[in-house]
């Protein structure tokens, strides 16, 4: 009998703490779900997909340097705003304001910038 009062105790306690665990698990997988920022570089006069541009996101250590055909991504990105900084030797510096990313949301970016 003794063990049979532990079994059911036990069956008891599962019951009611995984629905909570997993409840709480849901909670903060929805609050903490990255975002993804991507975009083009491209040179304003001529059009061209500009390779080797420095796309970083302002205040953070998060940058990264465009393809051969002008691209950029970020991926694992918290919500948020930023704010973008672009840059490339013989190239007016940009700067693209107040991007607002959401929870889970990919935003993309076609940036076009001037040469001196």
């Amino acid at each position: 009998m003794k063990k049979i009062t532990i079994v059911f105790a036990s069956f008891l306690i599962l019951l009611f703490i995984s629905p909570i665990n997993i409840y709480a698990g849901d909670i903060k997988t929805e609050k903490t779900k990255k975002a993804s920022l991507s975009g083009q570089v491209i040179d304003q006069k001529t059009g061209e997909n500009l390779a080797g541009v420095l796309v970083q996101i302002d205040g953070t250590d998060i940058k990264t340097y465009t393809d051969f055909e002008g691209k950029f991504s970020f991926d694992n990105v918290d919500p948020g705003s930023y704010s973008v900084s672009i840059d490339m030797i013989s190239y007016v510096k940009d700067e693209v304001k107040n991007i607002q990313i959401g929870s889970g949301e990919s935003k993309s970016l076609n940036i076009q910038i001037l040469p001196y």
